[in-house]
């Protein structure tokens, strides 16, 4: 195997984790550093060497080969195990009450080999829940590092340490906090090998918004916190590209393009990077204050109707069965869902004397990670 990385064909602008790491006081780096990427670097630098990135490589989850020492090819970061599928997921302390709805999602998958990394920050201790399963299931990645709330990493660099720790050929993306369906990675990554892709996110998706007890559509194409009229092409792009909770690529590529400046696009050509509108339920986005999303606004109302159809129903049910506030439960007050009509009304009455603006063309112009 040949490690992807070398200084001859990397400029430094490839890096923007280089950038932000000779911006920071320099830490020097241990023996046999000198055979680490740029990336492995970064992730040292980046973590106060906290990531010492020689001794992660041996958490990868990579078959040995007889005859072969990887480490002769630095770290062996490139070496991936081909059809294997990273389930890759940043955490910490807060959020504790998700992880057992991360590894139901998880262990739902249908895709067939698989593995779990996750990267967790703790103040005191870390998951219970997550080291029983990791000494449990010899596919679960967890690694945990102790930090204090003013001093941890942020998810962008945990996200990259996820993606150094991974051992597969793809990359699929999960929030702690969502719920996915088990055909979830059977159909994106479906897809990608299909079209011949780099990446795929979603664009349009389900939400449930857990205080007020409600699902709703979301499709930026249609309605956002800002009107589309109002919105440059560089804002649409943030928005529709946006979401890392469904963010699924290929792992060598990111090796070299690391988040957040994952411009795929740029340098891969618009033709490898895809939208995914999804209508049959892949992923629930749960919408609620502990997220980063914000505001979602929504096109319309899921129907009970709709929702039972839809390919997350099971592992939505067996969340809401484990709410133990009824208030939680799927279902609005007659008020709110009245509030909703008048608004339905106002949008239709609107949108019936005013001819609908064509939306922008769609150019990829970065992912950001959420």
């Amino acid at each position: 195997p040949e490690d992807v990385h070398s200084d001859e064909d990397e400029d430094p602008e490839d890096s923007m984790a280089m950038s932000k790491a000779l911006s920071r006081k320099s830490k020097p780096l241990p023996p046999g550093s000198e055979r680490w990427t740029r990336l492995e670097r970064d992730l040292f630098l980046l973590s106060d060497g906290h990531y010492h990135t020689s001794v992660m490589s041996l958490k990868r989850r990579v078959p040995s080969v007889a005859g072969t020492d990887l480490l002769s090819f630095g770290t062996g970061s490139s070496v991936e195990v081909l059809g294997r599928v990273s389930v890759v997921t940043p955490t910490m302390t807060s959020r504790l009450h998700f992880h057992e709805q991360l590894w139901a999602s998880f262990e739902a998958q249908t895709w067939p080999d698989k593995e779990l990394v996750v990267l967790e920050t703790y103040k005191n201790q870390p998951s219970a829940f997550l080291q029983q399963k990791a000494k449990e299931d010899p596919r679960f990645v967890h690694i945990c590092m102790k930090r204090s709330a003013d001093d941890d990493f942020s998810v962008v660099l945990k996200r990259d340490m996820t993606l150094h720790l991974a051992s597969s050929e793809f990359i699929v993306n999960f929030d702690d906090d969502d719920i996915y369906a088990p055909t979830y990675i059977s159909k994106m990554v479906g897809e990608l090998k299909a079209r011949n892709l780099e990446g795929l996110t979603l664009c349009s998706w389900y939400n449930y918004f857990v205080h007020d007890g409600f699902c709703g559509y979301s499709d930026p194409r249609v309605k956002w916190v800002v009107p589309l009229s109002e919105m440059d092409q560089d804002q649409l792009d943030e928005v529709i590209y946006g979401y890392g909770f469904s963010y699924v690529h290929r792992r060598r590529p990111s090796l070299s393009l690391p988040y957040p400046d994952v411009v795929f696009a740029e340098v891969l050509g618009s033709d490898k990077i895809s939208l995914k509108y999804d209508r049959e339920g892949l992923c629930m986005h749960l919408a609620h204050r502990a997220n980063s999303a914000g505001n979602m606004p929504i096109v319309r109302e899921v129907s009970e109707k709709e929702l039972a159809a839809l390919d997350v129903a099971g592992l939505f049910q067996r969340y809401l069965s484990s709410r133990t506030n009824p208030l939680l439960q799927y279902g609005r007050s007659v008020i709110a869902r009245g509030i909703l009509a008048v608004e339905s009304l106002q949008d239709l009455l609107i949108s019936s004397s005013t001819p609908e603006p064509k939306p922008p063309a769609l150019t990829h112009r970065r992912v950001r990670t959420c």
